[in-house]
């Protein structure tokens, strides 16, 4: 049986090792084979399209131009300025994503993180799942269960604190 089946044993517990199963190695569990269940076609499909889907957002992001005011790079493509920003001076929780976006596939990092910290970020993660999950659906590794391990309630809430943050952060340079 293989680790992530129902009713296997995992190789960390004690039930593992009681069992006659081999201890872990002392890799960092992200690099443990035993630790990542095997992904079906459909899953290795869906990385790819993810992957694929990221490498547009970043292309878009590349062929923009950042805006030297920190925000409003998105009206290269048509969209109108922050309503929110023209109504009110202040600017939305989004204000300036687009920009750091920009600045980010163009590795101006520091200019990424002063323009908007929770858009580079964002960037940040983006890029490294454009890498991350071609290299698993080669290798035929599922991420349903290192998301169920890693908590994703508590990684989106994490997320809302980064995006409170940023708009405080833009609030206080504006």
């Amino acid at each position: 049986m293989r680790p992530g089946q129902v009713g296997a044993v995992c190789p960390h517990s004690a039930a593992g090792l009681a069992g006659g199963m081999v201890a872990p190695s002392r890799r960092f569990w992200l690099f443990d084979a035993a630790w990542w269940p095997k992904a079906d076609a459909a899953e290795r499909v869906a990385q790819l399209a993810i992957a694929f889907f990221g490498l547009l957002v970043l292309s878009v992001a590349l062929w923009l131009q950042p805006s030297p005011q920190g925000l409003g790079t998105h009206e290269q493509m048509g969209f109108a300025p922050c309503g929110f920003y023209v109504g009110t001076g202040v600017p939305c929780p989004a204000c300036g994503m687009t920009t750091s976006f920009s600045l980010m596939v163009r590795a101006r990092v520091v200019s990424a993180f002063a323009t908007q910290p929770a858009g580079a970020t964002i960037a940040l993660v983006l890029m490294l799942m454009c890498v991350a999950l071609p290299i698993s659906a080669w290798k035929g590794r599922s991420w349903s269960l290192v998301l169920a391990r890693l908590h994703v309630p508590f990684l989106l809430a994490l997320l809302g604190l980064l995006m409170g943050l940023a708009w405080v952060y833009k609030i206080a340079v504006e």
